[in-house]
C-alpha cells in the first residue's frame, strides 16, 4: 500500500491511521459485496428465497425453530438460515438479513423496531436447592453463582445481579446461552434466567430482590426488507417477539398458561 499499516507496541499489534481507513474500506466494500449478492436473481416479488437470521442461541431454538413448521406450510420456498451473532450491535458485520437484540441501532440502512421485553431473574434447580438449602438475602454468602460475560456489560443494566453474586461465589462461568443454562439445571449454581424457563419443572424461581427487564429490537437492512421473503420472516419474528407473547410482556409474569408461543420449550422438555 505503501504506507506502515501496523505498528508493534508493547500492548501488541495496532492499527494506524492508514491501516483503520483501509480496514473501514474493505468492510464497507465487504458489505455492499454482501448486498449484491443477496439480490442477485432474486424478485423482491418472489416468496422465496433465503433468510439469514441472527439471534442467541436459546431464543432460536425455543421460540424460532419451531415457528418454522408452520412458515414452512405458508411460504415453501423460503429457506430461513439461523445464525449466532459475531456482534450485536453491528448487523452489517453479521452479514445477516435480520436480527434479533436487545440495543437500537439508529442507522439510515437499518430499521429497527422495538418488541417486547426479556425479564431475567434469579433461577436454581430443585437438585442444587436439595442439597444447598433454599438461597435467600439472609443466606446468600454461602451459595454458589453462575457468571457470563454477557451481565458484565457496562450499561448498568445489570447492576443488581452483579452486586447479588458479589455477596455469593462464583463457581462457573459460560458464555453461551444454553450451557449457561445447562449448568443451572444440573444443579452447579444460581443464574440468572429469563422467565420462560420457568416452564421447566426443576427450575425454581428465587426472590432474592432482583429482576431486570431487557429490551427486545427487531433490526433488518432497509434494502433487504424490500425482498418479499425477508419481510415476511420480519413480521414473523416481531410477532413471535412482540407484546402479545405472555414471556414478553411490559410486566414480569412468572407463569402463563400454555400457548402457541411455548410450544417449542413446551416440547423440548417433553411437557
Amino acid at each position: 500500500m505503501g504506507v506502515p499499516l501496523i505498528l508493534a507496541t508493547p500492548q501488541g499489534i495496532i492499527l494506524t491511521e492508514h491501516g483503520k481507513n483501509l480496514a473501514n474500506s474493505i468492510n464497507d466494500l465487504d458489505y455492499r459485496l454482501f448486498l449484491i449478492k443477496s439480490g442477485i436473481d432474486e424478485n423482491v416479488k418472489d416468496e422465496s428465497g433465503l433468510v439469514r437470521v441472527s439471534l442467541v442461541d436459546a431464543l432460536s431454538a425455543f421460540f424460532v425453530a419451531p415457528s418454522i413448521e408452520d412458515l414452512s406450510i405458508k411460504h415453501p420456498g423460503i429457506h430461513v438460515h439461523l445464525r449466532a451473532p459475531l456482534n450485536w450491535t453491528d448487523i452489517r458485520e453479521n452479514q445477516t438479513d435480520i436480527m434479533i437484540g436487545f440495543s437500537p441501532v439508529d442507522a439510515a440502512e437499518i430499521e429497527c423496531s422495538t418488541l417486547g421485553f426479556l425479564h431475567y431473574i434469579p433461577v436454581a434447580s430443585k437438585s442444587y436447592i436439595s442439597r444447598r438449602g433454599m438461597p435467600n438475602l439472609d443466606n446468600i454468602f454461602e451459595h454458589n453463582f453462575i457468571h457470563s460475560e454477557f451481565f458484565s456489560a457496562q450499561t448498568g443494566l445489570w447492576k443488581q445481579w452483579l452486586n447479588l453474586c458479589a455477596k455469593g461465589t462464583i463457581g462457573y462461568s459460560s458464555d453461551q446461552s444454553f450451557s449457561y443454562g445447562m449448568l443451572v439445571k444440573i444443579g452447579m449454581g444460581i443464574g440468572l434466567l429469563p422467565t420462560y424457563v420457568l416452564i421447566e419443572p426443576s427450575s425454581v424461581y428465587l426472590d432474592l430482590d432482583v429482576h431486570i427487564k431487557v429490551q427486545i429490537y427487531v433490526l433488518a437492512l432497509r434494502e433487504r426488507l424490500k425482498s418479499a421473503p425477508v419481510r415476511i420472516v420480519y413480521d414473523e419474528l416481531s410477532y413471535i417477539f412482540g407484546l402479545k407473547n405472555p414471556w414478553f410482556e411490559r410486566d414480569l409474569r412468572l407463569e402463563a398458561p400454555p400457548s402457541k408461543f411455548d410450544t417449542g420449550i413446551r416440547r423440548f422438555f417433553n411437557l
